[in-house]
């Protein structure tokens, strides 16, 4: 199970099937019209959408889960500094683009596990842990468990 982001649109229902062929039960292949490699929060991101042996295609808008649509400069990070102010922000809660963008792909993350059962509420589920604090706790976790060895 996997959300795989491809830099062309030509790509996205060869890789589904391939992915399928190779045993993956449940896949979201993502291509934005913006360019991105992910799911975007400037405009319409492109889906071959694997499950259960059936690919789906379809297109996705951050507007459909309630989000806003927002330049891209207003996530590109300037630096690695910059970068992890960014995700700070996010792992604080503050609302806005960064938050956005996180959680319309980790969204779609939770719900390719099974986690959630719609891309929608997975990307609410994926909301609630920044909101809630346990995205940071799992954060945390992670820096404590890196540093150990």
């Amino acid at each position: 199970n996997q959300v795989l982001g491809v830099f062309s649109d030509e790509l996205l229902e060869p890789l589904a099937e391939v992915l399928g062929k190779l045993g993956s039960r449940h896949v979201m292949v993502v291509h934005a019209n913006d360019g991105l490699d992910e799911i975007s929060i400037s405009g319409p991101t492109r889906v071959a959408e694997l499950l259960d042996g059936k690919i789906t295609s379809y297109t996705i808008e951050p507007g459909q889960f309630g989000l806003k649509c927002a330049d891209l400069t207003q996530v590109k990070a300037a630096d690695a500094k910059h970068s992890l102010s960014i995700m700070q922000s996010v792992l604080q809660g503050k609302s806005g683009p960064a938050r956005d963008i996180v959680a319309l792909n980790a969204g779609a993350a939770i719900y390719v596990c099974g986690l959630a059962p719609s891309l929608a509420e997975g990307v609410q589920k994926a909301q609630q842990a920044i909101d809630s604090g346990a995205a940071q706790a799992k954060l945390e976790q992670l820096v404590a468990v890196s540093n150990s060895f």
